[in-house]
């Protein structure tokens, strides 16, 4: 902290501004609501749009519960560049929500496994007796490679450091506020993940479909 304070940049000071007004929790709320009503608009499906405003909930959640329970107080108002803040230190909202929201969004946008790919095996059994033109064959579950996933995972860790540096820099935070908030969205996005792993909305590795006789991918016998 005393580092930052004797080594603040003008224009970093107002690029930092910027990112830690936009990021304000009251403004990771919006931006979240926007993108889960456009998401819903735009899709058939609306268990991923529903997961992400739940972890925004949950992590608001957490920042109101853990602040009270802490009741840690923030670095010398002497070094907060934007005005005094008599609120709680621990965890660090800013950080908190916006970890949150980009993790969840990574995830669901490119990480979750979603793609059902049947195998057709040679020998199935037929649906029904005198059923020769259809056989049932199992059906699996596999995650589907996406284009860029890594790259849309360093771009969140990128903004996530750049959103916890900006409460440093700007004084508002210890450095343990921003790494608690860091862990507390990992252990939100733990529990998407879960919820998500629990409730699936594919079939994984169960049931059957079927497969028309002599589909390619088939062997007769």
């Amino acid at each position: 902290m005393r580092w930052l304070t004797e080594h603040r940049d003008p224009l970093v000071t107002s690029v930092l501004v910027v990112i830690t007004t936009v990021t304000a929790p009251t403004g990771m709320i919006l931006i979240s609501l926007a993108t889960v009503l456009v998401w819903l608009w735009r899709s058939t499906h609306w268990w991923r749009p529903v997961l992400l405003a739940g972890s925004m909930l949950l992590a608001v959640t957490g920042i109101v519960g853990v602040k009270w329970i802490a009741e840690r107080r923030r670095p010398p108002i002497a070094d907060m560049l934007l005005g005094a803040d008599h609120s709680f230190s621990f965890p660090s909202g800013h950080t908190l929500a916006t970890t949150t929201f980009v993790l969840v969004l990574v995830y669901l946008l490119y990480f979750r496994p979603r793609a059902v790919t049947p195998r057709f095996a040679a020998g199935a059994v037929p649906t029904s007796p005198g059923d020769h033109g259809v056989r049932q064959v199992a059906a699996t579950t596999r995650p589907e490679p996406r284009r860029g996933r890594w790259w849309a995972l360093l771009g969140a860790v990128t903004v996530i450091a750049v959103v916890a540096f900006s409460r440093l820099y700007l004084g508002y935070h210890w450095l343990t506020d921003v790494t608690g908030a860091f862990l507390l969205a990992l252990a939100v996005l733990g529990v998407v993940i879960g919820v998500d792993a629990w409730r699936p909305t594919a079939p994984r590795h169960r049931g059957c479909v079927a497969v028309p006789r002599g589909a390619p991918g088939t062997t007769e016998r």
